[in-house]
């Protein structure tokens, strides 16, 4: 039971993840501020989801999980770490530096 609600969680963030990645480059491409500043605002919701993702994953561990649970747990955590960095912490890149929506090609 608590293996599905920790994958159901991870789908919720997967999406919202995706949702802000597409945003963030929907907001590069287009130079819109506002929407930047909205993706970064959002982000507290994929935080949230990390944290609860950790204290599960946490609560499943401290019950000696069978292995084919503890891979999946394990991974679980990983994905949530993941997805949470490649939105919050893009790579930087001299070819699109965080100032680009003021200065246009």
């Amino acid at each position: 039971m608590e293996l599905d609600v920790l994958k159901q969680k991870l789908l919720t963030m997967a999406s919202h993840a995706e949702t802000a990645v597409n945003q963030a480059l929907q907001a590069l491409t287009q130079r819109d501020r506002d929407l930047a500043l909205r993706v970064k605002d959002n982000d507290r919701v994929i935080d949230q989801f990390e944290v609860e993702i950790d204290e599960l994953v946490i609560q499943l561990l401290t019950k000696a999980p069978l292995a084919s649970n503890l891979r999946l747990v394990t991974t679980a955590m990983k994905i949530s770490q993941n997805s949470n960095a490649s939105v919050t912490k893009p790579p930087k890149s001299p070819s699109a530096p965080a100032t680009c929506h003021r200065n246009p090609p």
